[in-house]
């Protein structure tokens, strides 16, 4: 998202999260969190050669972007593009760029240039990780893609190239697993005529920062980054652009490129194959007033650029630059964590890099030690416990917005907040800030990740190893134990990651398992062997009780409690380099209280009729079959593995509306009429008091008018919570436009029921709230509000942008009458987050 639009919502954010305060910091082991951050990129690799590759739960996906439509492309380009003329073009590769299945080479650019920039400010200390070969790997990766897209013509030029893949919208209404997905996936294109100059030079610095790490290893390879780098910095620089086609509002840039223009070049000057850059600044200004105070981030490479100026030249301006601006966002110190804003903890990584350059290399400087806090915070040294990145120390989030990892089993993905299911080891999620944290999927500032995120953590935990150090063989050891993870994978030329043979030599094997652990007695001889032993599994063996509820009233939400089993342990081994292989089994056990989750369960009416069980409140009266074969929980939260098995139900009419239920009409605001075609959205959010401590969950819910208006949301399963509350509310139709949400006193004598309207209008009418004029109130209206009131030469109602404000998007945004304000912007989120229910009353 862009970094206006992420500060409006992290700012909104900031209601009813769980406050994180700060505890004393302790030794991590940064070598281990420095080779395990490299697997994120593995985990969002997009292409063939995945099947196989770093991490067992990843497969090769989206192969048919090799065969993806040129679309809309000038005839004079189509011969660079699609020399053979069938109208289509080879994009597969690449990495996903968060959460969902876009690829952007922007953020691609900006990830490996960062990755690349974490071994430049600190050298070997990849090699002192042991992991070198991964980090080749991932540029390579990432390189390989930038220059497949970019065409060139016959002279070397850039072409097109092809910076965006995939449409933004139609991906993110799809939640599943990238394995398994099918939709059209565009390309986006730029050209000399519709160029974004940005995007070119951080592609150009990403492709001169892997020549500059393979210029040993591969100097062959080096040159062609080179060649390609230069291209696009020549090209970037002569058809000047901003076009955002494909970035919308995820990665909208602006005009102002020279900041990644001076990135590039500052690599190609330390590959000797550019001149030096010369762009000094004092005291936030680059030249030209070129620099708006903003951490180093995928827009924003300012700091990135004086980081590594200063590591090439040694020139005191530079530190003393990065100090400023270290200073003017917070500045770093030890005993209180700097982070703020959407995915905080990438903001918070790149304050660490200003830190470290200015420690320059000395652990016992006082910036040193404000580094380091602010990463054994990110790692575990927290109130929370929780390391934010995946898969390191003892506790992580496990509620992740990652559709690979977490791929959900319904129709709206996981909003229903399930624990992912599988570990991401690597990936950095957003993590807590100054309003806190929440664990749960559709949070996506604190749950999701993104290459910048890990980008910015590369650099900051490649200081932080340089300086303090670890145990370079953990990875290793946690690799041979992930099921996540294929340890005998071989990066290169990495020996790291082989089985040494010299000793192992094995004739018998006994072995006894419990629930919980493997024991093996070794008898030795001189014939080698090696055995490798997969994580136990827990299996059930046989369902002896199955859901005391049976029998249900329409509206209500399915019940799968009371569920006891018969389950042993499984691990399986194989001989890596012989024929044998086998399971070993533990003693079975009883597990009483199986948690299972509705939205794992098939409904079936009949064979052909089905759907998934948190849809169950919208079925008509009737005989189900309840089939379930997903995993499921224990009472101590151990993972359960089902097959299938099924029971019946009987779903009953209901005689009138049930207590503890919101009654949510849809109508037209002038007639009253219904609309029923209408989507309704809404958010919920329980709170729950465990051992003292307040738990949030809120899963979003999604209902179609036409199936029924009013819909009835009950929530009785949540009635014994410490509290409840629904926000968000949003409805969409066609033809029609969202104004407000009232709530409506209504007779019945129905205790806990509360009647809400949602008011709609015909067309695209004057609406409050309404600034940009698109026909509907969203968060793209409170930024609006906030541009122009922070640059009006921009975005004011005479502003340069196209976007910018109309007078009578200003006389809709004035929602209090006493002139557009930053309070008119606060009452737009405060509408959408379900605080107020119209903006007129704020």
């Amino acid at each position: 998202m862009s970094a206006v639009v992420s500060a409006a919502i992290a700012a909104a954010s900031a209601i009813s999260a769980v406050p994180v305060m700060t505890v004393s910091a302790a030794d991590n082991n940064y070598y281990e969190a420095l080779a395990m951050s490299l697997y994120m990129y593995d985990a969002n690799a997009c292409g063939k050669g995945i099947t196989d590759g770093p991490l067992k739960w990843r497969g090769d996906c989206h192969t048919y972007d090799a065969q993806a439509s040129v679309g809309e492309l000038d005839g004079s380009l189509k011969s660079a593009v699609d020399p053979d003329g069938d109208g289509k073009v080879d994009v597969s590769g690449g990495f996903h760029d968060a959460g969902d299945h876009i690829k952007f080479n922007l953020t691609i650019g900006f990830g490996i240039s960062s990755l690349a920039m974490s071994d430049y400010l600190n050298p070997g200390v990849y090699e002192k990780a042991g992991c070198k070969d991964h980090l080749i790997y991932e540029l390579k990766w990432g390189a390989d893609y930038l220059m497949k897209t970019t065409f060139l013509d016959n002279s070397g030029n850039v072409a097109a190239i092809a910076h965006v893949v995939a449409n933004g919208v139609e991906d993110h209404a799809i939640w599943s697993a990238p394995e398994v997905q099918t939709y059209a996936r565009p390309i986006y294109w730029l050209t000399a005529n519709k160029n974004n100059s940005a995007v070119c030079c951080e592609m150009a610095a990403g492709l001169a920062g892997t020549a500059y790490v393979v210029k040993e290893s591969d100097p062959d390879y080096s040159a062609k980054c080179l060649k390609y780098a230069k291209a696009l910095l020549e090209f970037g620089q002569k058809h000047v652009g901003n076009e955002g086609g494909g970035l919308s509002d995820y990665y909208g840039t602006e005009a102002q490129y020279q900041d990644e223009e001076a990135l590039a070049q500052a690599w190609l000057w330390i590959n000797d194959a550019g001149s030096k850059p010369t762009r000094v600044p004092k005291n936030k200004d680059y030249g030209n007033s070129q620099y708006d105070g903003w951490v180093y981030c995928w827009n924003k490479v300012w700091q990135g650029y004086s980081a590594m100026m200063y590591k090439a030249t040694d020139d005191q301006t530079f530190a003393d630059e990065l100090k400023v601006e270290l200073q003017s966002q917070g500045d770093l110190k030890v005993g209180t964590y700097n982070a703020d804003g959407w995915g905080a903890s990438r903001y918070n990584c790149a304050k660490q890099m200003d830190a470290l350059a200015l420690a320059k290399g000395d652990p016992d400087a006082e910036y040193a030690k404000a580094a380091k806090y602010q990463m054994d915070h990110i790692l575990g040294d927290n109130s929370l416990g929780y390391s934010f990145l995946l898969g390191y120390g003892t506790k992580w989030p496990v509620h992740i917005h990652h559709r690979a990892a977490n791929p959900g089993t319904d129709a709206n993905g996981a909003s229903s907040n399930p624990s992912a299911k599988y570990t991401a080891y690597g990936l950095l999620v957003g993590g807590d800030d100054k309003s806190g944290y929440q664990d749960q999927t559709d949070k996506y500032q604190y749950t999701e990740g993104a290459l910048d995120y890990n980008g910015c953590f590369a650099i900051a935990c490649a200081g932080i190893a340089n300086l303090y150090g670890g145990d370079a063989s953990a990875m290793d050891a946690l690799a041979k134990s992930a099921s996540e993870i294929n340890e005998s994978f071989k990066f290169g030329n990495d020996e790291n990651n082989t089985t040494n043979t010299e000793t192992a030599t094995v004739t018998t094997t006994t072995t006894s398992v419990t629930s919980s652990s493997v024991t093996t007695t070794v008898t030795t001889t001189e014939a080698p062997l090696i055995t490798i032993t997969l994580m136990p599994e827990l299996i059930v063996q046989e369902v002896i009780s199955y859901p005391s509820k049976t029998v249900y009233t329409t509206g209500e939400e399915l019940d799968l409690s009371g569920v006891s089993v018969k389950a042993r342990y499984e691990t399986r081994w194989f001989e890596a380099e012989g024929s044998r292989a086998g399971t070993m089994y533990s003693d079975s056990k009883i597990y009483e209280n199986i948690t299972l989750y509705p939205e794992n369960a098939i409904i079936r009416k009949d064979k052909s009729t089905w759907l998934y069980g948190n849809k169950f409140s919208t079925l008509e009266p009737g005989d189900y079959t309840v089939e379930y074969t997903s995993d499921a929980s224990t009472s101590k939260g151990e993972r359960i593995r089902f097959n299938s098995f099924r029971f019946p139900i009987t779903l009953k009419a209901d005689s009138g509306i049930p207590q503890y239920s919101d009654v949510i009409t849809v109508k037209d605001k002038e007639t009253g009429e219904l609309i029923n075609n209408a989507t309704l959205t809404f958010s919920t959010h329980i709170v729950y008091e465990i051992d003292g401590r307040e738990v949030f969950t809120g899963p979003v819910y999604r209902y179609n008018t036409a199936d029924a208006n009013p819909v009835i949301y009950n929530y009785a399963k949540y009635k014994d919570a410490k509290s409840h509350s629904i926000s968000d509310i949003f409805a969409k139709a066609d033809g029609y436009t969202f104004v407000e949400v009232m709530e409506d006193i209504r007779d019945g004598g129905t205790p806990n029921v509360t009647y809400l309207d949602v008011l709609m209008v015909k067309g695209n009418a004057d609406i409050k709230g309404d600034t940009n004029l698109d026909g509907q109130v969203d968060m793209a209206d409170a930024v609006l509000i906030m541009q122009s009131l922070a640059n009006p030469n921009k975005y004011g109602v005479n502003g340069t942008d196209e976007k910018h404000i109309t007078q009578q998007g200003i006389d809709n945004g004035d929602a209090d009458g006493n002139g557009l304000t930053n309070n008119d912007a606060q009452a737009i989120q405060k509408l959408l987050l379900g605080l107020i229910k119209s903006l007129t009353t704020t």
